[in-house]
């Protein structure tokens, strides 16, 4: 009897587990791609990240045409520069220049 009941319990375990694989791999197969959090097609895409040390880091990130350069610790996030267009290319992106004349440029000051 002890056997019958332990092979039951294993059985209704693996039907149950096998479902919720199928119901996985139907869902990322099957689902629109807009669906997604992350990946191609997200709105937000990282662009590059500079970890500063003790859980802190700079990011570049694109948000809808916009560059957002951001601070991040653990508990906080920082906007520290916004770009519009093509103020701030992935080529800066890590260079040793300067960003705070590229940020007074992507915010419409067209002098140089």
């Amino acid at each position: 009897m002890e056997l019958l009941s332990v092979l039951k319990t294993g059985a209704a375990l693996a039907i149950v587990l096998g479902l919720m694989g199928l119901a996985a791999y139907l869902a990322k197969r099957f689902l629109p791609a807009h669906w997604s959090v992350v990946g191609p097609s997200s709105l937000v895409r990282v662009l590059s990240r500079v970890p500063l040390g003790g859980g802190r880091e700079v990011v570049v990130i694109e948000v809808s045409g916009a560059r957002l350069v951001i601070g991040a610790t653990a508990s906080q996030i920082t906007l520290l520069a916004r770009f519009e267009g093509d103020a701030l290319r992935s080529e800066h992106v890590g260079s040793s220049e300067s960003t705070t004349n590229k940020g007074a440029q992507g915010r419409g000051n067209d002098e140089g």
